[in-house]
């Protein structure tokens, strides 16, 4: 899922309305996507985990950490089809 989102994410920058030419040329320039969650409290309410313990903690690390593998990995097929983000060389991704 998070790969398809992470493509559709990208696809939105493209076909977006822009109300000024800066936020465009910004956009085109990095490229930014965000990702999230929704529903992680009431997840953890009906596993009847509390929300601050250890066992929730790491349910979320897991949730997370799969999300962002799998959006560095689309990423990364991105760019392998279309080169990398105008700003990519010297960014943190590309170290």
């Amino acid at each position: 899922v998070t790969k398809v989102v992470t493509r559709n994410l990208n696809k939105v920058i493209d076909r977006n309305y822009y109300p000024v030419p800066e936020a465009r040329k910004s956009n085109f320039r990095h490229r930014p996507v965000g990702l999230g969650v929704q529903g992680l409290a009431d997840a953890f309410l009906m596993m009847k985990l509390p929300f601050e313990s250890d066992e929730a903690r790491r349910l979320n690390e897991d949730i997370f950490e799969t999300i962002y593998f799998a959006a560095c990995e689309a990423s990364c097929e991105l760019a392998e089809l279309s080169g990398p983000y105008e700003t990519f060389a010297g960014s943190p991704a590309s170290q």
